[in-house]
């Protein structure tokens, strides 16, 4: 059969399955439906529009491409699909099979905020998410599947290679923590554990999505990496273990985290006695949880590392100790209530900037200091040693705003 000809016949009679399949809405019925709809890219937005002046129900909805659409037909049908469903209340439960739409890619943006879906099989040939046209910031821009509350399965194609997480261009779980997978034996990124509740590497040693945790999570035995903000992305998760084999556990910035524990034969990490501050073990201060108040730095911690304490918004003086030698590019991004912080002689590195968004923050003080530098951008004061070579080395380093000596203003 020639292969044009057999794919409109086929094309047809899935139309008019979809015509006999659409629900029959009884005016006095009360029933709770459960129907199988199989239609077209082009018809499924109508048919699922249509479903809102019925009765809710179950509904399991086949989509196809149709014969001769050219791939911005599939993305402005797909887009149709995606605002259809957004516009059904949780009382209808649709699980959505797009295994039979052609497209390499989808676009991002789709797919999310839909508290109707239940399950989705993606197009067996999907490789990619684009990053979306609607605009915005992450965590949901440029994703799918993101804040879907009643999601509980996604099937993930053998060509998928796609990102996975709050990232633009990617399946994004997060607010969506009901969520189970199923991954086709062939594809050669993501497998699933047996239960189908992670999301795992090939190999099985990257953890990548896990949505149904809560509480406690041990790391599992067999997986030594955590992708980047996974843990952000899974806010019902409040204190992680960390066994001897994870060498990567990612970022811990804004998530709900209140506890780490590290094996002591853990030969990459290390935390603080209190398991609030997640160290290397070459003395590297890598992130901190939401501390509050005022804070001291452990003597064994010799770097603070990029955005350690980012969005600590409650932290209000940190102490640095002499063991110290740098602090990190936005190491103290957005701790909002910061409002001084002394740093020892020892420091002879400072990220550029170290403290933005401090908004209540009136002098980063070095010791035995006597001279001032002024950031004109932020509002804060930076005092330096007097006569140090080693603070105005610093204040040259950064290159911005003015150094105080005396009643004189010298511009760098």
């Amino acid at each position: 059969m020639n292969t044009t000809k057999g794919m409109k016949v086929r094309i047809c009679i899935l139309a008019v399955v979809a015509i006999l399949s659409l629900p029959v809405f009884g005016s006095g019925s009360s029933e709770y439906k459960e129907e199988t709809i199989v239609t077209t890219v082009s018809n499924a937005a109508r048919i699922i529009g249509a479903l809102e002046a019925g009765k809710p129900g179950e509904y399991t909805i086949i989509v196809a491409s149709d014969p001769n659409f050219e791939r911005n037909d599939i993305y402005d049908g797909l887009a149709a699909i995606s605002d259809s469903l957004e516009n059904l209340p949780d009382s209808y439960r649709i699980h959505l099979d797009l295994s039979q739409v052609y497209t390499r890619s989808i676009m991002g943006d789709l797919f999310s905020n839909v508290d109707c879906l239940v399950s989705i099989i993606l197009p067996s040939s999907l490789e990619l998410i684009n990053y979306g046209e609607k605009g915005g910031v992450l965590p949901n821009y440029g994703t799918i599947l993101y804040n879907c509350k009643n999601l509980t399965y996604v099937y993930i194609p053998a060509n998928f290679e796609g990102e996975i997480g709050s990232v633009q261009g990617s399946l994004n779980f997060r607010g969506s923590p009901n969520v189970k997978f199923g991954v086709a034996s062939a594809n050669q990124l993501y497998s699933t554990d047996e239960t189908g509740s992670m999301l795992l590497s090939k190999d099985g040693t990257t953890l990548y999505a896990w949505p149904t945790v809560t509480g406690t999570i041990s790391i599992p035995k067999n997986v030594t990496n955590v992708r980047s903000y996974f843990f952000a992305d899974h806010p019902n998760i409040t204190k992680i273990e960390i066994h001897k084999e994870v060498t990567s556990i990612g970022y811990l910035l804004g998530t709900n985290l209140i506890k780490i524990d590290v094996d002591k034969k853990n030969q990459t990490y290390s935390t603080d006695k209190k398991g609030k501050m997640l160290l290397s073990k070459d003395g590297v201060l890598l992130d901190c949880l939401s501390v509050s108040g005022n804070i001291t730095i452990p003597d064994s911690v010799t770097s603070i590392g990029d955005g350690a304490f980012s969005g600590c918004s409650s932290l209000t003086s940190v102490s640095i100790p002499d063991s110290v030698t740098s602090i990190g590019y936005r190491a103290f991004s957005g701790c909002s209530s910061l409002t001084s912080v002394s740093i020892p002689d020892s420091v002879t590195s400072i990220g550029n900037p170290a403290f933005p968004g401090c908004s209540s923050l009136t002098a980063v003080i070095f010791e035995d200091s006597s001279s001032i530098w002024e950031d004109n951008r932020n509002h804060y004061t930076i005092t330096v040693a007097d006569p140090s070579e080693n603070a105005e080395n610093l204040i040259n380093e950064l290159g911005w705003g003015y150094i105080r000596y005396a009643s004189s203003w010298e511009k760098q």
